[in-house]
């Protein structure tokens, strides 16, 4: 998974994450822990990625094979992922290019950035790159190195013709969104299909978000209140800074960082 966001180190500015992902179902836990709920959906996870894969054009036999390679190789990168409660402590650690090479060094991470238009990836800014680059889940990433080293290219294959067919299938014909649907009540317990209009709503609020709100709040969201959000958030914070000044767990040095 890669996202943008403030700098783990220097919260003024922004920097390129990345972090542990590649796993279709909501946690590890559904790959690994051997409880009824959890193998339940582990068949039933199997069962739809099967379907999709046919009516993508994959002969039954076929399907069933791909789909076993891709529960195979998720399961290896769920055995490799930091548990979500341990995950939550993960800051993140800068890395140049050379380092995320080194610790993971199966990934051809230069030409993965180059497709993403990234040119300096790693270098601050102001000195010519295109920013701080911050791994999270260190341990992770050189795992998933041995994994693409080991587990062999045709089962990446699967995988990847797999996740190709299940992030395009909701916008694909309603064949594919009811074998979704029928996913989706196994897991969360959704019996309906969204009406056409609220998917197109969240589709775009989804894909464009900050375009979204920037047009909501040009046309709704008036000066006067966004100076009262303004006004409210300053008495915030000076409530706050007061209120430091009493905690004597703090040093004054710790105490001025605080404040600042």
């Amino acid at each position: 998974n890669w996202y943008v966001d403030s700098d783990s180190e220097d919260s003024s500015i922004y920097s390129f994450f990345l972090e542990q992902g590649g796993i279709s179902m909501p946690d590890r836990d559904y790959y690994l822990k051997d409880s009824a709920a959890m193998q339940k959906h582990r068949a039933r996870y199997r069962e739809m990625g099967t379907q999709l894969l046919k009516l993508a054009g994959f002969p039954a036999e076929v399907a069933a094979r791909e789909m076993g390679n891709n529960m195979e190789v998720e399961t290896a990168i769920a055995r490799a992922m930091t548990p979500r409660d341990q995950d939550r402590d993960e800051h993140g650690t800068r890395y140049s290019v050379a380092q995320l090479r080194q610790l993971s060094p199966d990934v051809d991470w230069q030409g993965w950035f180059r497709g993403l238009g990234l040119h300096g990836l790693g270098v601050a800014k102001g000195r010519g790159g295109a920013g701080y680059l911050v791994v999270k889940n260190a341990g992770y990433l050189k795992q998933v190195s041995k994994i693409l080293r080991e587990i062999g290219v045709d089962k990446i294959r699967s995988y990847l013709r797999f996740q190709v067919v299940y992030s395009y299938a909701p916008f694909l014909d309603l064949r594919f969104e009811h074998v979704l649907l029928s996913w989706d009540r196994n897991l969360y317990g959704i019996t309906v299909l969204p009406p056409r209009e609220k998917k197109c709503f969240f589709s775009t609020t989804g894909a464009m978000d900050m375009e979204v709100s920037k047009l909501f709040v040009d046309a709704y969201f008036p000066e006067t209140s966004r100076q009262a959000a303004l006004g409210m958030l300053l008495q915030i914070r000076q409530v706050f800074n007061t209120s430091l000044q009493h905690k004597d767990w703090m040093d004054s040095a710790t105490r001025a960082k605080a404040v600042s």
